[in-house]
């Protein structure tokens, strides 16, 4: 979906401007929808907040980010959670996360494929050392239901002292809406690439020798990398040691010049209180 249609979709949905959308705008007139997009353009473009409202507790909306020019980036690393049906006016997401430090921590809840270019940004995550905390107050009726997004479409990154796209240090996250798992056994990773390779590598190392390696296969079988795609990286941490470890990629691009060599850095905390 173009962003254009996805503010068009939000306003309508939403209730929003609902008068003023039946006035001006119908499914024939598409250079109307063209018009509020150029309209929301600059907003939707400017630095820090811009295109996000701000709820209170956080920042959401449609925001369209430059810095997404990078070649690859973590948009989301999760604890799956087995919860599933759709979203409804009730439902309410919680987000939460194990701080080892003080270090300052910002979130970004984004879609796993860069569909209607949706943000949720709490503008605050605490930092209690050693502690679980939970972010809370997220409800689905103000952009997720108007944007048709779904629960499966939906994920979670939590940065470590930088908001930039290109970090390297994450805290992993728990995104729930009843309730939250007692032990983290998966890792699932949403890496996303604008080249794509012909073999992709993960390793996970982690405490007290702890190590597994997995060769990247798509939903086709194969171990081809995708251009301009999200890629699921899942992780089996049901006997990780607690503590700091690492996730390191290796890969190889099309000219067989190139190679991809980046690596991650997160706390694992396996049981959660």
């Amino acid at each position: 979906m173009n962003t254009g249609r996805a503010i068009s979709r939000l306003f309508v949905k939403s209730g929003l401007g609902q008068s003023w959308m039946q006035r001006n705008f119908d499914e024939n007139r598409l250079p109307s929808v063209a018009v509020l997009f150029w309209l929301l353009l600059p907003g939707l473009l400017a630095g820090g907040a811009g295109g996000l409202k701000n709820m209170g507790n956080r920042l959401e909306g449609i925001q369209l980010r430059l810095e997404e020019a990078a070649n690859y980036q973590v948009r989301g690393f999760v604890v799956p959670v087995d919860e599933t049906g759709p979203f409804n006016a009730a439902t309410s997401l919680h987000i939460a996360y194990f701080s080892p430090d003080d270090h300052p921590l910002f979130g970004d809840a984004q879609e796993i494929y860069d569909n209607n270019h949706y943000h949720m940004q709490p503008l605050r995550l605490r930092s209690v050392p050693n502690s679980w905390a939970e972010f809370s107050g997220w409800p689905a009726r103000d952009f997720l239901l108007p944007l048709s997004i779904a629960r499966d479409q939906l994920t979670v990154v939590i940065r470590r002292d930088t908001r930039d796209i290109d970090a390297t240090e994450f805290i992993p996250a728990i995104l729930f809406e009843n309730r939250r798992p007692a032990v983290v056994e998966r890792y699932s990773l949403y890496w996303a690439t604008q080249r794509a390779l012909t073999s992709l590598t993960y390793e996970l190392v982690g405490q007290n020798g702890f190590h597994t390696r997995t060769e990247y296969k798509g939903p086709d079988g194969s171990g081809a990398v995708e251009q301009d795609a999200t890629h699921l990286l899942s992780f089996d941490v049901s006997h990780l040691p607690q503590g700091w470890c690492f996730i390191r990629l290796y890969g190889r691009y099309p000219n067989n010049f190139d190679e991809l060599r980046a690596e991650y850095r997160f706390y694992h905390k396996p049981d959660v209180n």
